[in-house]
């Protein structure tokens, strides 16, 4: 049943009652706590207008991803108020054109532990920066994984490897981060990927072909089903 409720600001929304209920309370579901993880550490951001705003999630998708587009979004829809919507049509060589996809969730205190959790403000940069949070060892769980494999990751052919590319993070973080997925079981090594226009070196974890037959097994299960050509299935 759809109820008109005063959500935030007084401003009366229509809501079910499944999303009220949702939106009101204090931590999300297990699974998607796990995935909202896995997803903030890939491609995922959550944003936040000041330190005493609430945040909203929120996700771009490049214009083959749609399936995958639809599926973080039914993930969320609870907390949005609207799904996946096409924007930003570009050309692109030889005269086709493409559209990217966002998503949104409402602004929700549900929410701010995450930006709490991986982000920390640059004073000298006047922004705040992401990090792999100090825990993520506590955090880390297949769901977690598949996430950020669907976000960030990539199956090598060549090699017969996952490349998770975590280009943006320092290799202090990077380090953090292997150790978590290492714990369990899955052996997972940080590699120099490249050297950034700023000059800084920028690094890759790497799952090699002896470990993909656990990583498969472990992260299969939560993926949808258009992403698992990055696992190499």
């Amino acid at each position: 049943m759809n109820t008109s409720k005063t959500l935030h600001k007084n401003v009366p929304v229509q809501l079910s009652d499944e999303q009220f209920s949702a939106r009101h309370s204090r931590v999300l579901p297990s699974p998607l706590h796990q995935a909202t993880v896995g997803q903030l550490l890939g491609d995922g951001h959550a944003d936040r207008s000041s330190p005493t705003s609430n945040t909203r999630l929120s996700w771009s998708f490049g214009a083959a991803f749609s399936s995958y587009a639809n599926f973080i979004s039914g993930l969320y829809a609870l907390y949005c108020n609207t799904g996946f919507k096409s924007v930003g049509v570009r050309a692109k060589k030889g005269g086709d054109t493409l559209s990217n996809y966002r998503l949104k969730t409402v602004t929700l205190p549900i929410f701010n532990i995450y930006h709490d959790m991986f982000y920390v403000f640059d004073a000298t940069a006047n922004k705040y920066m992401k990090i792999v949070p100090s825990d993520i060892k506590e955090l880390m769980s297949p769901i977690t994984l598949a996430h950020l494999i669907m976000g960030d990751g990539n199956y090598d052919e060549g090699r017969n490897r996952v490349r998770i590319y975590t280009n943006s993070f320092t290799h202090a973080d990077c380090l953090l981060l292997a150790e978590a997925i290492t714990s369990m079981g899955i052996t997972t090594q940080v590699m120099k990927d490249k050297v950034g226009k700023d000059g800084s070196v920028q690094y890759v974890l790497t799952i090699g072909a002896l470990q993909l037959g656990t990583l498969r097994e472990c992260v299969g299960p939560h993926m949808d089903s258009s992403m698992l050509y990055r696992i190499g299935l």
